[in-house]
């Protein structure tokens, strides 16, 4: 009876011990449901956070791409102005030869002129001032087409570097396009990471605000096509003949694959090749511009070479007189042999009262207000790419922190996921010092630490 008596007291002791643990299990189990639920809700909070960011970085990156377009198409304008520009050089230099051609014609008719009467002194002296007003004239045209020379040299350079930084914004639109792809696809997964953690009920589901990642990616897409416009409109400059229009891809050909692609996530190796395959055919155009540059650079030396041949008298410049050179006197000596009544063999001159107009002052304001032009459109272009750089910085760094964000929720939800024991298994009975690990600005401040049983 007694040894009954105390295995009944034994068993009732058992029986208390097991209640409290009983109880303890239950009291830890609705703290540790409580502590969830709170932790599940910070981390909707912070995937709004997080989207409401990727709203704005969007919004701003639209702002951006639309300036960038206003400005592309400013600087079109002022590539066209200075295709007309090179155009009107192009036809001054052309000019020029001509009228030189017209004056080595006339000069040598007066030389011819004055070898065949060695008699008659006057006329030969006079034929001779002739002469050497027209090598004055002829120096002076030489002059004026080495100034148009170094114009279009400068002009040359100018469109190289229009071409540069439109392959520059090019490559940066295309960049910009990969990186808004990637941000988009990194947020619908971790909407849809959210969504798929057990035990969220309806209304704590997060909700799809709209393809704004889209529309972001349509206007970069309609940007880049007015970059391969312009890029189409430098390569129709006429260039000399050449071979090298023979090799790489069609116009907008590049472009037009990346739009196709825009909206996967390309590898970055593919995107290169094909930005590489983009810059070499550019390259090849701007090689055929300035092959055509160098013809007309060797039609002035030419020109330079024939005036520079030509002995240039020191005499001054006065307009040439045909009375002396007229019909002799009846006094002056016969005409050689093989010479009419006359003097006037081989003398068409045209306008003899006065050289070739040439409006000099006009062609060097013009010339100051290419140069300015130029300038203007140089400083712009250094702004372009100064603000194009700071976006393709701003957008880097987005994509740096949303990549950041996406690896702490990821860990979030595998940890939320996964069971109690093993949770606090692999956290160390801490939720708290993880959340502090993923996000320091979210949660900083000290929390009580969940009991594991």
């Amino acid at each position: 009876g007694e040894a009954a008596a105390a295995r009944a007291a034994e068993l009732q002791l058992q029986l208390e011990r097991f209640t409290q643990v009983v109880q303890g299990a239950q009291a830890s189990s609705i703290t540790y449901q409580a502590l969830l639920g709170a932790e599940r809700s910070a981390a909707g909070a912070h995937l709004a956070r997080l989207q409401q960011q990727h709203v704005a970085a969007q919004a701003q990156a639209e702002g951006r791409a639309a300036a960038l377009e206003a400005e592309l198409q400013q600087l079109s304008g002022r590539i066209h102005q200075h295709e007309s520009a090179s155009a009107v050089l192009s036809a001054t230099v052309e000019r020029l030869a001509r009228e030189r051609d017209e004056l080595m014609a006339q000069v040598s008719a007066l030389e011819q002129h004055a070898q065949a009467a060695p008699a008659a002194a006057a006329v030969s002296q006079e034929a001779e001032q002739q002469a050497a007003a027209l090598r004055a004239q002829v120096s002076t045209l030489g002059s004026e087409a080495a100034q148009l020379r170094t114009q279009l040299a400068d002009q040359a350079r100018e469109l190289n570097v229009a071409r540069l930084q439109a392959v520059h914004m090019e490559r940066t639109l295309a960049q910009a396009l990969k990186e808004n792809a990637q941000l988009g696809e990194q947020v619908l997964s971790l909407r849809a990471a959210r969504n798929a953690q057990p035990g969220l009920s309806q209304d704590m589901l997060v909700t799809e605000p709209g393809p704004s990642h889209e529309v972001s990616r349509l206007r970069l897409a309609a940007l880049l096509q007015v970059v391969t416009a312009t890029q189409a409109r430098l390569q129709r400059q006429p260039a000399g003949s050449s071979g090298l229009s023979g090799g790489g891809s069609p116009p907008g050909a590049a472009a037009a694959a990346i739009r196709e692609d825009g909206a996967q996530s390309m590898p970055l190796d593919a995107l290169t090749r094909r930005l590489e395959a983009r810059v070499r055919e550019v390259l090849l155009s701007a090689l055929e511009a300035q092959q055509g540059a160098r013809a007309a650079h060797n039609r002035a030396a030419q020109l330079e070479l024939a005036l520079t041949s030509a002995p240039m008298a020191a005499a001054p410049l006065s307009p040439p007189r045909t009375a002396a050179i007229a019909a002799p006197s009846s006094r002056a000596s016969p005409p050689a042999a093989g010479m009419t009544g006359t003097r006037t063999v081989g003398l068409t001159v045209s306008s003899p009262t006065a050289p070739p107009s040439i409006n000099a002052a006009d062609q060097q304001m013009q010339f100051v207000r290419l140069g300015q032009r130029t300038k203007e459109l140089q400083r712009e272009m250094l702004v372009m790419q100064a603000e194009s750089a700071e976006l393709r910085r701003r957008l880097a760094e987005q994509a740096s922190a949303n990549t950041q964000l996406a690896i702490q929720l990821a860990g979030i939800t595998t940890q939320l996921s996964s069971p109690p024991g093993n949770r606090a298994a692999s956290t160390g009975g801490s939720f708290a010092h993880m959340y502090r690990m993923a996000s320091p600005d979210t949660w900083a401040e000290p929390r009580r630490r969940p009991f594991v049983p």
